[in-house]
């Protein structure tokens, strides 16, 4: 069953320029998004939504206290 892949920002670590990205499929792959930057050439970062972060960090801290 296909499952429709999250949105999930781009973003250059030199100067900050962000691209939001939109998978079309869940077969894509993110090799071709993970490009240069535009502005400076260096090589952008995935970075996913507020949500998912702070999601992430709340697991972290659960499994280093030991509650999981």
């Amino acid at each position: 069953m296909p499952v429709q892949p999250k949105p999930y920002k781009l973003v250059c670590p030199k100067c900050g320029f962000t691209k939001i990205v939109t998978p079309k499929s869940d077969a894509s792959t993110m090799i071709e998004d993970l490009s240069s930057c535009p502005k400076c050439e260096v090589r952008m970062e995935i970075k996913y939504s507020d949500w998912e972060e702070k999601k992430m960090k709340i697991y972290l801290k659960i499994l280093t206290l030991g509650l999981f």
